[in-house]
């Protein structure tokens, strides 16, 4: 067993059994001073039932004492910890086998420190748990990260099934398994942008990554003199092979089913930097291209380039009766309403910055429509493409819609890959032009006879849930709230991505029960009715929670005359 190790000279000037607090510095933004690690422990714990979305720390160098557990991250969600501009929180374990930190929430963002096991440890820096949880690491340092577990792998960090972590300027040094992945091992999601593996290693596979049954995305990374005893001097794929090795170098280049995920560019200089990785250095990247929509982060010290999402600290969260005015559909004309005295107002995602940004100065909270699982053949971003755009669009179709002029697309892989990389731009524009919320439509693909085609109803239904989460996340990476629309059935499934729903027709299918979740979570949930009702039949309607409207229509689209709002 094999493990290589790189120490910085003077990494901690201070003794291991005693911490030094940092004070804030003249001019500074106000930052807490920690002293000790139970004061740490205090302070995060005391943040979680604060009113702040960023807890600022003062510089310091930390020693985690042998007998402590790891520093847990649960209960509040989208929260940033970071250390001050152009500090350095430094943390170190003090012996003792347990890993520094562990994520038991979603939506944590860390910023600016530097960390490191201790010697012995058997578990990764940073354990990152399961089932939707979220972790943003922006210029996080892993210096010799060591777990010796004989089966817990990751020496810095463990990215568990349906976990996601983002890494923007992230440096690993020296980390070290004594199983796979020497520095990271993942079966989640891992997006990794500018980030450095320098003289990482293990005894198994994967000298700085092994994945396995999850997603790997990396740009403009540097892997530099790492190693594997078995296979993958820097990155391991369980279905693609070693990537930096010529004879199993055929990970994700083919785009098969199979595929983990893809490292991002057309040459080697755009994609790798290798240096002294032993044999079969080639370090091939297929030509893939990927969501090119992603964010800047930035934090008052300079843009970090991102794969993952924008840091924000505020994602408007509509009150469960908030009335709102229709403008983006429901009518022969593209819709009308009056908007006078109405807070949310739902446009098409087409309309201009210009009209956002009155609406929003006249104290509305604005609403994007845009179809996430069609293709309208009018819509700017496939009618203004280029030849190559044009093409990913169309090769999505799977049979064109009954009663509109549009297409279903294919969300299920490997052509989920292109739809994510057309509405994450999509998603973009929004973002640019001002939307505060975007409401995606047909996202029920799986109750769709003409989109199922033949199809396996059962594997739809877990493609969707997958694809409709996936848009939320992208939506609130960009600050921007979600409705869910329609897709009753999956409700139960979504309500926690979503936060707010949109619903057609629902009284008069009688399954306006289905929308429970969302009530009882005290969610917005806004519908319309195509058909004219009687005076009283706001009152008399059931489930009063709905914010809902009607007009005389022909059961999917209003004749003319005006919407009646029910509040």
């Amino acid at each position: 067993m094999i493990f290589k190790f790189v120490f910085l000279a003077n990494f901690f000037s201070l003794s291991d059994a005693a911490a030094t607090a940092a004070t804030t510095k003249s001019g500074a933004a106000a930052c807490t001073e920690i002293k000790t690690w139970n004061a740490l422990k205090a302070s995060v714990k005391k943040f979680k039932k604060a009113e702040a979305k960023t807890l600022t720390l003062c510089s310091f160098k930390l020693v985690k004492p042998s007998n402590q557990q790891p520093l847990v991250f649960s209960g509040r969600k989208n929260i940033i910890i970071r250390c001050e501009l152009g500090g350095t929180c430094n943390l170190k374990a003090d012996g003792g086998t347990r890993g520094l930190l562990a994520v038991k929430t979603n939506g944590v963002t860390l910023m600016d420190f530097s960390l490191r096991s201790s010697a012995v440890s058997k578990f990764p820096c940073i354990d990152v748990g399961g089932k939707k949880k979220k972790i943003r690491l922006v210029r996080i340092t892993f210096e010799s990260c060591t777990n010796f577990h004989p089966r817990k792998s990751g020496g810095a960090i463990t990215v568990k099934k349906k976990a996601t972590v983002y890494l923007n300027k992230c440096i690993f040094l020296g980390c070290s398994s004594a199983s796979d992945g020497g520095a990271i091992y993942n079966m989640g999601e891992v997006y990794a942008t500018a980030a450095e593996f320098v003289s990482c290693s293990t005894s198994g596979k994967g000298g700085a990554i092994y994945s396995t049954t999850g997603w790997l995305q990396i740009e403009g990374s540097k892997f530099i003199t790492n190693s594997a005893e078995k296979s993958g001097d820097n990155v391991w794929s369980s279905d693609g092979g070693s990537i930096d090795s010529a004879p199993g170098n055929s990970a994700c280049s083919d785009r098969s089913s199979a595929c983990l995920g893809y490292i991002i560019g057309t040459d080697p200089s755009e994609c790798f930097e290798f240096t002294n990785t032993g044999p079969g250095v080639d370090a091939r990247c297929p030509a893939v291209s990927f969501p090119s929509g992603s964010p800047t982060v930035s934090d008052g010290g300079g843009p970090v380039p991102s794969q993952g999402p924008t840091v924000e600290t505020s994602i408007y969260t509509p009150p469960q009766d908030a009335s709102w005015s229709l403008l983006a559909w429901g009518w022969n004309n593209g819709g009308q309403d009056d908007v006078t005295s109405t807070l949310i107002v739902d446009v098409d995602h087409e309309v201009s910055a210009g009209e956002i940004s009155q609406l929003r100065d006249d104290g509305h909270v604005v609403l994007c429509y845009f179809s996430a699982g069609t293709l309208e053949k009018w819509r700017t971003d496939y009618e203004d493409a280029d030849a190559a755009t044009r093409a990913k669009w169309n090769s999505l179709i799977i049979k064109k819609m009954g009663d509109w002029d549009e297409w279903w697309l294919d969300f299920t892989k490997p052509n989920l890959f292109v739809l994510k990389e057309l509405m994450g731009a999509r998603l973009q524009r929004m973002r640019d032009i001002g939307c505060q919320g975007v409401e995606p439509d047909n996202v029920d693909c799986y109750d769709n006879k003409r989109c199922v085609n033949k199809r396996n109803t059962s594997d739809l239904r877990r493609d969707q849930i997958a694809y409709n989460r996936w848009l939320a996340d992208e939506a609130h990476r960009r600050g921007m709230f979600i409705a869910l629309k329609n897709a009753l059935d999956i409700v139960p499934d979504l309500v926690d991505d979503f936060d707010c729903a949109m619903n057609e027709s629902c009284y008069h299918y009688k399954e306006c029960g289905a929308y429970k979740p969302f009530i009882e979570k005290k969610k917005l949930v806004m519908n319309v009715e195509y058909k004219a009702q009687s005076p009283g039949w706001c009152d008399s309607r059931g489930a009063p929670e709905l914010m809902s409207k009607w007009c005389d229509g022909n059961g999917n689209i209003c004749k003319g005359d005006p919407w009646f709002n029910c509040r």
